[in-house]
């Protein structure tokens, strides 16, 4: 009888799972903008050690990551931020070394866009400006602004 209890037990151990990262849901930031990306609905059988978030796409000189090797990660966007998809990516290792990764992405869009001359500034998230601008003589002229 003590042997079938001693090879149970190392069967059991022997099937040891990975963790199940989960880095949480998309969100919208602009430029300016303080955000927190979410790692603590992670999981796993024996318990997480180590959380290591890194941004895996997107413009480096426009993050500030502020401690990645907790769950939580706290992401500044500088007011010069480029806009467009950062992609940021949660790696969680289990004690037993077993790991798993999940990735999360910002969508940052700051309202100025220049589109061949066209300058859109957002006002809120439903009204846009457009102003077209045109050079002569060292002038800026308005020619049209309306919220579309």
């Amino acid at each position: 009888m003590l042997w079938w209890w001693f090879l149970l037990t190392l069967t059991f151990n022997a099937t040891e799972l990975p963790p199940i990262a989960d880095a949480g849901e998309a969100q919208p930031a602009q430029p300016g903008d303080d955000i927190i990306l979410t790692g603590e609905q992670s999981t796993d059988d024996v318990g997480i050690v180590t959380y290591s978030w890194a941004l895996t796409d997107g413009h480096p000189g426009s993050v500030i990551m502020q401690n990645p090797e907790e769950p939580n990660l706290l992401v500044s966007f500088p007011a010069d931020a480029e806009d467009g998809d950062y992609e940021f990516t949660l790696t969680v290792t289990d004690s037993s070394g077993l790991f798993d990764a999940d990735t999360v992405v910002v969508t940052v869009k700051g309202g100025k866009t220049c589109i061949q001359g066209v300058h859109l500034f957002e006002l809120d998230r439903k009204t846009c400006i457009a102003l077209c601008i045109v050079w002569l003589t060292a002038s800026i002229w308005v020619l049209q602004a309306r919220s579309f």
